[in-house]
């Protein structure tokens, strides 16, 4: 036996008879932390972009280079998209709608019809009918003994970590997100969200491309590759 595994599950019972109560703590917004989680992930991702831009014409390698971390930085405040989504990060319903579709146009993930699917997505958890939902979709055997051969080859790529922490990922962030796949009635107020969202994402990104160049579009979209990679790695270890 492996030490420390022994466990006592009347004690395990015990803990959880009150375990709404020991998390109720976490349950409360704190404006004074979110403001310093604001401040220094939008902060230190801007500087870090500021410097990609001008390092651009002395070599891409080093922007690169620096998008290993920036990557992470916009994972970041994709996080804080996440948790306002949630309605969890700010106390007010509004502020968490303004906060994170502020951060959407960084990821350009369009924010309330993401933060519809996904809540649709915890709500299904474990539910393998549901499991393409926010999530990576995952096949019983017996589904996937049904699939033709063409499928099965394209669920064998798809599932693939080659995949989906590369080209994968970019596609996720970049093309998936321009659709509103999702039919169902749950999702009928928020598809516009997807239409109108991608027009000003459009809109704002050709602007700054007039003002700023080619570099502008060329630096963003190596650090949305690396959200994309950071993104599917909560997904492929343990979906949020």
């Amino acid at each position: 036996m492996i030490p420390n595994m022994h466990y006592n599950f009347e004690e395990l019972r015990n803990d959880f008879k009150n375990w709404q109560e020991k998390v109720k703590k976490y349950q409360i917004p704190s404006t004074r932390k979110a403001i310093i989680q604001m401040a220094d992930s939008f902060g230190f991702f801007l500087a870090l972009w500021v410097a990609q831009y001008f390092l651009f014409d002395i070599s891409v390698w080093i922007v690169i280079a620096v998008a290993l971390l920036n990557g992470f930085l916009l994972g970041r405040v994709f996080i804080i998209q996440h948790d306002c989504g949630h309605s969890s990060f700010m106390a007010s319903r509004k502020a968490n709608t303004i906060i994170g579709t502020i951060c959407s146009v960084c990821t350009i993930i369009p924010y309330k019809y993401w933060a519809r699917s996904h809540n649709f997505h915890h709500a299904h958890n474990a539910q393998l009918e549901y499991s393409d939902y926010g999530d990576i979709e995952c096949l019983t055997t017996e589904q996937y003994e049904e699939l033709s051969w063409g499928r099965k080859l394209w669920y064998r790529i798809y599932r693939n970590p080659l995949y989906l922490f590369t080209i994968g990922g970019f596609i996720y962030v970049v093309v998936y997100n321009r659709f509103a796949f999702l039919k169902e009635s749950y999702f009928r107020n928020v598809r516009s969200n997807v239409t109108y969202s991608n027009i000003f994402f459009v809109v704002l990104y050709a602007a700054l491309t007039y003002l700023l160049g080619f570099k502008f579009l060329a630096v963003q979209f190596i650090n949305l590759m690396f959200l994309a990679v950071t993104r599917c790695g909560f997904l492929y270890t343990a979906p949020i």
